[in-house]
């Protein structure tokens, strides 16, 4: 892994592929159907996709060639290939003409969803909308738990939803479902249904494109940490050093912008030089008399960010996150120091551990010999010869001292 501390992973949990009848509706959909499996896949990379649930209509065609075409991408060295996680998965219609999600985990494949298809009895075309299960929601719920899945009611806040289309009996045998924890919802504050109020439930909402169309992937990610998109083009232009009034630059050569910051009772100051594009930090020591100080201005002197800032962060989680570890509070450039420590510890401890197990390796031939010397023992005393033996060594003392005798 290459990242340290929180992260984010951007996670579209329903979308489609040709394997639904209804992908790329419009007038060229015969052409959209004949996406590729790689192209398909390069769309949600391009997206900055991190993982990606393959929910088709009653169908897990895709599902297989998908995983062989990431495998190929990834050996082929595409220059927009990244990595991305396939969650087989399957959007059932059942009775009511309610949507359910079923999502599995990266090893299960497109046998796993027919399977699961024919458990539950759907019997019309796979990959229709419109098919549907001969079972009744909670009976699929059950089915998709029975086989290892996750149980997710589709866009519970739109048409073929759980909250727009099933009431009375219907929802609250849904609700009571323990394999039910999760639902996607299109609006990040949807009404919920009263007894869903009353049963005091909390269930994860998760988002989903439901792409049906080549170009339905959601908007690239903003990775934290950098300035966002919208911001950078302005930034740019205001931050050029300008020649004449006509320039759009607000800077001039002998520009120096100076910042004063108070910290734990000190003011310090932070002065930045156009023409030669440095910064220095400076102490005041005492009344009107500033000393140079040493150090990192973003971890000494964090600030907060303009509301127009504030605005674009919002829309990216990952530079939220950034901004945490970015805190002082959080001290994340420590951390990753003890981090650095830990683990050079950890890797000479693995090499000790190794040696270790190489002198062990001749444990196992060593107690076959002594096995083996016990059991000639054995042997040896139940053949008498150990009584011979020692009435031997007992003569052999006894010649000793008679010759020490004879010689004295």
């Amino acid at each position: 892994m290459s990242w340290i501390g929180s992260r984010w992973w951007k996670f579209d949990f329903h979308n489609h592929t040709p394997a639904s009848d209804d992908y790329g509706k419009g007038s060229n959909q015969a052409q959209h159907k004949q996406i590729s499996h790689k192209d398909w896949l390069l769309n949600y990379m391009r997206q900055g996709i991190d993982c990606l649930a393959v929910t088709d209509h009653n169908s897990g065609a895709w599902i297989d060639p998908l995983k062989q075409a990431l495998q190929e991408l990834a050996s082929e060295g595409h220059p927009d290939y990244r990595p991305l996680y396939l969650f087989p998965g399957v959007e059932i219609t059942v009775q009511g003409n309610i949507h359910i999600l079923a999502i599995f985990g990266t090893d299960k494949t497109t046998s796993d969803i027919d399977s699961l298809l024919g458990a539950v009895r759907y019997r019309a075309t796979k990959g229709e909308s419109d098919g549907c299960s001969e079972c009744s929601a909670v009976e699929v719920i059950d089915e998709i738990g029975r086989s290892g899945g996750l149980a997710i009611p589709a866009h519970v806040d739109q048409a073929n939803g759980l909250f727009t289309v099933c009431s009375g009996n219907t929802l609250g045998q849904v609700l009571d479902n323990k394999c039910v924890f999760a639902m996607e919802v299109t609006d990040r504050a949807p009404v919920k249904p009263q007894l869903y109020t009353d049963k005091n439930l909390n269930w994860a909402e998760v988002l989903g494109t439901d792409s049906h169309h080549p170009s339905g992937t959601s908007d690239q990610c903003y990775p934290g940490g950098e300035i966002p998109k919208s911001l950078e083009k302005e930034f740019t232009k205001y931050s050029q050093t300008s020649s004449n009034r006509q320039d759009e630059g607000l800077l001039i050569d002998t520009t120096k912008i100076t910042v004063g910051f108070r910290k734990d009772g000190g003011r310090f100051r932070i002065t930045w030089s156009n023409a030669e594009n440095k910064y220095e930090i400076e102490e005041e020591t005492d009344p009107g008399i500033w000393s140079a100080s040493e150090g990192d201005i973003a971890q000494r002197f964090p600030v907060s960010y303009s509301q127009k800032q504030i605005f674009e962060l919002a829309k990216h989680p990952q530079a939220l996150l950034q901004v945490v570890d970015d805190a002082p509070a959080v001290n994340h450039r420590d951390w990753q120091l003890e981090w650095g420590e830990l683990v050079s510890k950890y890797l000479s401890i693995c090499a000790q551990y190794r040696e270790v197990q190489a002198g062990l390796q001749e444990e196992s031939v060593i107690k076959g010999q002594l096995e083996d010397v016990k059991r000639k023992l054995e042997v040896f005393e139940k053949a008498g010869h150990a009584d011979v033996l020692r009435e031997y060594q007992l003569r052999q003392n006894q010649s000793k001292a008679i010759d020490s005798w004879e010689k004295t």
